[in-house]
């Protein structure tokens, strides 16, 4: 009564409303006990249609039905459906509306009700139409169904082509023995091992088979929950582009997060948590040790102490960042006071340019439309008559307490290259050239069934007994009726399900599923194959899809001898009738983890079970102080770069103040790679120095030295392209010209042998970059800004654009890495290196490493 009140309130409407208004408008007036008759309006209307059409009708429920007939005049329907694909009980669909008619309903020509079956099948190749009747032939029954797969029911071939087909059953070792129960986190390793097995059969398979794309290819599962997650993982890591819809997470985005986020401090900017969140993004650009100068500056809420900062006499590279967001963040409260919610969205992304900064990010197109996404949703609460800052936030933060989460936006065309997951529901009116069905041996969820209170339709509410002497319940004899009688619907509704996925395959019908090993055991042979179902459930029995499939496989097996061996090599198979058997097993990480853990195990009971004392025989005590004899190759990379070696091993300077000194010489202490949006920067676009060093390192390895005019090359590198306009912007034609005059200068051109830009790649000792390992080699890269020949020997040239004033800080800085040079140069050419300088474009001089 309160939500429809709430609703009356507000003037809405849901969609089961509209349909009893409906009915209310189209049904007479009638006193208790009166069949339902048509109201005038209803009689109009059936004067009004000459026919007509309802497509999917298996899908009808009860309310739909009268609709339906109160419009019509009671021989003008025309219902189209499939009572096998009738998938939608959750929805309040109702099979027995449609199964009634099929039942009642004649096949002859001058029936007035009449049925007409087309069981002719257009899509779908001879192996998969056969393997699907041979299925529900075992499995739909009257009993298990409440309807048999006869001669009317089954499908027939409509497709003109040649090609056969396949159908291919993968039964995978499981990990629990039989008997044994599975917790969650043993069936999701369960699962992975089918994940491997179906990404190494598609790889074959788009390997074999002429013009098969990845998008041809689907994999069904009765729920996506996690299994989705982790058949992306394997697929991926194979190499295999794949999708799969996301269900929820949309809070939980990072872009989201971050506005969410901002949105909060300009309600209220006492919050702690939302403004670090908010000075730490790219929108302010402070780093964790900026946070903790700003927090030690006085005591209260981290936005007191913004100001605070800002105002300390210690001069500071922060202070301009946080006097900008300030000033950003009075005008965005200001605005907020007097504009909705959806206009506050749009003038943040205008201000800061998010939009385009998430766009250049991986997955940037989706990453946008999660923003503009919150737009929409921010100007449809609006619209519902809502209003206010505060509020909207609260009605984020109710979604996300109760679960109501929304899923990131999905960009992807039909044309794109990937293998599709999705649920078997998601696939129903799709047809895919090859379909695997996975997780097979799935057990029904009847959690349902345990309720304190059933409900039913037909037979009314049940319930549980209770006895308040003794605090104990039992189930009455409604609750098991109704109990029984909803499993056996859920049932009919999983063979619907599983008609539904098999039939969405045009050519390929791959199944997948796992098997219990006997306790200890393998499975070798057909004997070992057939026990798990040595004792085959009835179909009304069922309960998973494999129960269902297994039968008709195993009725084909009956002419082959017991010790028949099953295929476990990948491209193996036992053919049984239609169906291409196979059984895999697979080797994860976590199996080779629980071996060696095993093993480490039984080690130490062995050592624990030797007294104190007691000698151990030689082969047992080497056995238990062997060590790995080559432990420093794993203490090692396979290639480092000069500039790591470097990194590492640059003296007195740990990685804090290297990050410090970073800061200092990039004037500013902006990230050189960070994005700045316009309204943080002073003036236009902001050019770090690295920028600027990488300019004139490219200016240096163009510039002929032996030209006089440095200006009319710079005129010519701009006219034929090979500086950008950003590029242009920086270069200094008066530090190019200083260097075309200096002696190093002449000593190149002077040259007969320059090389500019010279990559290396060279294998040297680990030592030099970990001097705790020995005997090993590293390969070592790097690129030489310059190297010439002088009086037959070698002169390496580093250009640095650093802001150093003092000779000595650059000796100190770089003697590693052109030492590193020289040994390079001097292993590869057999010459030796007879001087390694560094120029300064700042000092203007050569200095001598």
């Amino acid at each position: 009564m309160a939500y429809n009140e709430a609703k009356k309130e507000k003037n809405w409407l849901d969609f089961g409303d509209l349909e009893h208004l409906c009915l209310r408008v189209l049904t007479a007036p009638r006193s208790e006990g009166e069949a339902v008759g048509p109201s005038p309006a209803a009689r109009e209307l059936q004067k009004t249609y000459k026919e007509i059409l309802i497509d999917e009708y298996q899908d009808t429920n009860g309310v739909q039905e009268l609709i339906i007939d109160l419009i019509s005049n009671g021989c003008n329907k025309f219902m189209v459906g499939d009572i096998k694909q009738s998938i939608y009980r959750f929805r309040l669909a109702d099979p027995t509306l449609f199964l009634e008619k099929y039942k009642t309903y004649s096949s002859h020509a001058g029936a007035a009700d009449r049925r007409i079956d087309l069981a002719t099948n257009f899509r779908s190749t001879p192996a998969v139409i056969t393997a699907t009747n041979e299925v529900f032939a075992y499995a739909m029954t009257e009993s298990a169904a409440g309807m048999s797969y006869g001669d009317n029911e089954k499908l027939y071939l409509g497709r003109a082509d040649e090609e056969a087909g396949s159908v291919e059953l993968h039964l995978i070792d499981n990990a629990a023995a039989d008997g044994e129960e599975e917790d969650d986190a043993v069936e999701l390793d369960n699962f992975e091992r089918q994940a491997h097995v179906i990404a190494d059969r598609i790889s074959e398979l788009t390997a074999e088979v002429p013009g098969l794309h990845y998008r041809d290819i689907v994999i069904l599962l009765r729920a996506a929950s996690q299994k989705a997650d982790v058949l992306l993982r394997v697929l991926r890591t194979a190499g295999i582009p794949a999708f799969a819809e996301e269900k929820g997470g949309y809070f939980d985005v990072m872009e989201v997060q971050l506005i969410t986020a901002l949105l909060a401090c300009i309600d209220n900017p006492c919050q702690d948590i939302p403004l670090a969140a908010v000075l730490r993004s790219p929108m302010v650009g402070l780093d964790e040790a900026a946070l903790a100068e700003i927090r030690l500056t006085c005591d209260g809420w981290l936005w007191d102490c913004l100001p605070a900062y800002t105002k300390a006499s210690v001069p500071d590279t922060h202070a301009d960042k946080i006097t900008r967001f300030l000033k950003q963040m009075d005008a965005w409260r200001t605005y907020s006071r007097r504009a909705g919610v959806a206009d506050l969205l749009q003038r943040i992304y205008d201000d800061t340019a998010y939009l385009d900064y998430v766009g250049a990010m991986k997955n940037g197109p989706a990453r946008q439309a999660n923003l503009e996404a919150l737009y929409e949703r921010a100007r449809q609460y609006e619209e519902a008559g809502f209003r206010g800052l505060f509020r909207f936030l609260k009605f984020i933060e109710k979604m996300k307490k109760s679960g109501v989460d929304l899923a990131p936006a999905q960009l992807l065309g039909e044309g794109e290259n990937v293998v599709r997951i999705m649920t078997i529901h998601k696939s129903k009116g799709l047809e895919f050239p090859v379909v695997f069905l996975a997780n097979t041996e799935k057990k029904f969820n009847k959690k349902d069934m345990q309720a304190p209170v059933l409900f039913h339709k037909d037979l009314g509410i049940g319930i549980k007994s209770f006895d308040p002497k003794w605090r104990i319940t039992w189930p009455t004899l409604i609750y098991n009726g109704i109990k029984e009688q909803t499993l056996q619907e859920n049932r009919a509704e999983e063979e619907r399900l599983l008609y539904v996925a098999m039939t969405r395959a045009k050519s390929r019908l791959v199944v997948v599923g796992s098997m219990k090993r006997k306790r200890g055991g393998t499975v070798k042979s057909v004997a070992d194959f057939l026990a798990p179902w040595r004792h085959t459930p009835r179909p009304e029995t069922g309960d998973s899809y494999l129960d269902w499939i297994m039968p008709p496989v195993l009725a084909q097996a009956g002419s082959l001898m017991l010790d028949t061996r099953i295929p476990t090599e990948k491209t193996e198979f036992l053919q049984l009738g239609i169906w291409n058997v196979a059984l895999r097993s697979v080797v994860t990480d976590k199996d080779v983890s629980s071996v060696i853990t095993e093993a480490d195990r039984r080690l130490f009971a062995v050592q624990a079970g030797i007294p104190t004392g007691t000698p151990i025989p030689g082969w047992l005590d080497r056995i238990l102080s062997w060590q790995y004899a080559y432990k420093a190759a794993t203490r090692t990379t396979a290639k480092l770069s000069v500039s790591e070696i470097k990194r590492r091993l640059y003296e007195d300077e740990t990685a804090a103040a290297e990050s410090k000194r970073l800061i200092q010489e990039t004037g500013d202490g902006d990230d050189p790679f960070a994005y700045t949006p316009a309204w943080l920067a002073e003036t236009g676009q902001v050019r770090s120095d690295i920028f600027a060093g990488t300019v004139y390192h490219k200016a240096l390895q163009y510039l002929d030295v032996h030209a006089a005019e440095v200006g009319r090359q710079v005129t010519r590198w701009l006219s034929d392209g090979i500086f950008t306009d950003e590029e242009k912007e920086v270069l200094n034609i008066a530090d190019l010209t200083a260097f075309s005059k200096s002696e190093l200068a002449g000593r190149i051109a002077a040259s007969a042998e320059v090389y500019r830009e010279y990559p290396f790649s060279v294998l040297l000792d680990s030592e030099i970059a970990m001097p705790a390992t020995k005997g090993e080699k590293i390969l070592v890269q790097g690129v030489i800004d310059c190297l010439f020949k002088e009086d037959g020997k070698w002169v390496i040239v580093d250009y640095k654009t650093d802001r150093l004033e003092e000779e000595a800080a650059f000796r100190k800085r770089y003697t590693v890495q052109l030492s590193l040079y020289k040994r390079a140069v001097e292993q590869i050419s057999g010459i030796e290196v007879k001087e390694a300088l560094i120029y300064s474009s700042r000092l203007y001089k050569t200095i001598s490493i």
